[in-house]
């Protein structure tokens, strides 16, 4: 998960310079089921430091979020596999970049079978591959 915003916010607002400073900025938050989701934030010594942002704008669907962001509607907290293009090209600035990314785990599902459906096998290998990757 990778804090991120427009470079147009980040000039008129200026940059954070620890999580602590966040609850001054608009924020774009995943909400679903009257649930919002927390920004977590590692420090050096693995312990968690956890921010329930303030927002206007609630989203349930990270492409929403991702465009709102795009927008300059306020800072969010994005998977880095939705937003790498978007950061290596500029249209968004990773914050916070001395704090480390905080991960989350994620496992595959799928029913035992001596014939696996060829689709399945390609986006198993897919995942796995590119999980293989990141990791590295």
């Amino acid at each position: 998960m990778v804090l991120c915003a427009a470079p147009a916010l980040i000039e008129k607002l200026g940059a954070p310079g620890a999580p602590s400073d966040l609850q001054r900025y608009p924020a774009i938050v995943y909400h679903r089921d009257g649930w919002t989701e927390a920004w977590s934030f590692p420090d050096e010594n693995g312990r968690i430091e956890v921010l329930e942002p303030t927002s206007r704008i609630r989203l349930a669907d990270l492409g929403a979020m991702l465009d709102a962001a795009l927008a300059g509607r306020g800072l969010a907290w994005l998977p880095d596999w939705l937003i790498g293009e978007q950061l290596a090209n500029g249209e968004l600035r990773g914050l916070l970049p001395d704090r480390p990314a905080r991960s989350h785990q994620i496992g595959l599902c799928w029913p035992a079978s001596p014939l696996l459906a060829a689709r399945v096998q390609v986006a198993i290998e897919a995942l796995s591959a590119s999980y293989r990757d990141a990791a590295r």
